[in-house]
């Protein structure tokens, strides 16, 4: 058995090809080391293009860890307080444990017997809004009033209304009924976020003696989220947005509201019931006894820190004001009790805007940025480096099918009677 060696393309072929690549490379110190003439200058240049290649990887992951770690950015800026929703108002009315149910605010009372006038007006003319949506809701306080909130009890509404202008001619304003059902009353008064009907800050007000009394709304900060940031938060959940969390007692999400059901859900566990007004599904209601027991627990709660297993994160959208009530003598006597307005006392307010740092495009650019200044590489660059390398292993391939040894059969050797050779 014989073999026979065919010769295919040659290894100067693929040297060719490398060299017609690097002499005419876009990237930056190969045409210059495919022309050097001495061993010197290729060192030089091999050492250049190595330097410039790992200088450029070193910048890109340097920019890469910036915008992992801080990968938001803020900007401020001024707005009319026109652009706004009018902050939502909530009342709530103040009785002793002795008062029967029958004389409490519930959400089958008639409203009139509570809210003697109603009106949210724009240079002093009611525009009819607000009004006309009046929720009466549940909290701690047993039920109450709350005005241009978020449908809680209410559907398909045209939702809160923004804010009509500045001074006392412009917002809301009420007159609340010192002896519902003959029984003296005093009223809380909370100024909350939307989708909230509970705040820090509150006032207890006295509304037998006639006069104003002025809630003046100022010191805004409004922190608005860009769609950017709204998608990348969908994974991360840096903070929450009011759809990304669904919470038991409340429609909406907020911190808020969040840490208020978790305080409920510990006193719950505790007792092991709320009490009637909080309406809550399949929750025992509490007897005199327990209420107690609530009552106790709650202070207990809300005096310890937080709970880290409630996840009541941040909020990623969020209106930050500060709000004071001051008491104005008057000599309208059009009604036996003092007129409630709430209205703003500045025309600007500060808009907070938390988007991206760099969008995708932006990190792309940056990269391809980089890699142009230290090394010269492009799309056009990687276009080329696939297509030598198509064509290098085309050649190589056609090259070994070429050099296949080839085996030969020897040719069949007849053998003949020796009666024929005598």
């Amino acid at each position: 058995m014989s073999m026979m060696d065919h010769k295919g393309p040659s290894t100067e072929k693929r040297n060719s090809l490398i060299m017609e690549y690097m002499t005419g490379s876009t990237i930056h110190g190969f045409s210059q080391l495919s022309r050097a003439k001495n061993i010197v200058t290729r060192i030089i240049w091999l050492l250049s293009i190595i330097s410039t290649a790992t200088l450029s990887a070193y910048m890109i992951y340097y920019c890469y860890q910036g915008w992992e770690d801080n990968p938001i950015l803020t900007s401020v800026a001024q707005i009319p307080i026109e652009s706004i929703v009018f902050p939502p108002v909530t009342i709530c009315p103040l009785y002793s444990s002795a008062v029967n149910d029958s004389l409490r605010l519930s959400d089958s009372s008639n409203t009139s017997e509570f809210l003697w006038s109603c009106s949210f007006r724009k240079n002093d003319i009611d525009e009819g809004k607000v009004c006309n949506r009046i929720q009466v809701v549940s909290s701690e306080l047993g039920y109450c009033f709350t005005f241009n909130n978020v449908d809680i009890t209410l559907s398909n509404t045209e939702g809160p209304s923004k804010v009509t202008g500045v001074g006392k001619n412009n917002g809301l304003q009420l007159v609340l009924n010192p002896n519902p059902l003959g029984l003296p009353t005093k009223y809380r008064v909370f100024i909350s976020e939307i989708g909230t009907t509970y705040s820090k800050v509150y006032f207890d007000v006295n509304v037998t003696q006639p006069g104003e009394l002025v809630f003046d709304v100022h010191g805004l900060h409004l922190v608005k989220a860009g769609q950017g940031f709204a998608e990348w938060n969908k994974d991360r959940e840096a903070c929450l947005f009011p759809d990304q969390k669904k919470l038991s007692y409340f429609n909406n999400y907020m911190q808020s509201n969040c840490r208020l059901e978790c305080g409920w859900n510990r006193t719950i566990g505790t007792c092991g019931c709320a009490p009637k007004q909080f309406a809550l599904k399949n929750i025992p209601v509490c007897g005199e006894k327990d209420l107690e027991c609530w009552r106790d627990t709650m202070v207990k709660v809300t005096n310890e820190p937080e709970d880290p297993s409630c996840g009541c994160k941040v909020d990623c959208e969020m209106t930050h004001f500060f709000y004071s009530m001051r008491r104005v003598d008057t000599e309208e006597r059009e009604y036996n009790s003092a007129k409630l307005l709430f209205h703003f006392d500045t025309h600007i307010i500060t808009q907070i805007n938390i988007q991206l740092r760099l969008s995708f495009f932006d990190k792309v650019a940056s990269i391809g940025g980089m890699l142009g200044l230290f090394s010269g590489i492009s799309i056009i660059s990687v276009i080329e480096i696939v297509f030598y390398l198509t064509l290098l292993v085309t050649v190589s391939t056609c090259a070994t099918k070429a050099t296949a040894p080839t085996q030969v059969s020897p040719a069949p050797v007849t053998i003949y009677s020796s009666k024929y050779y005598n």
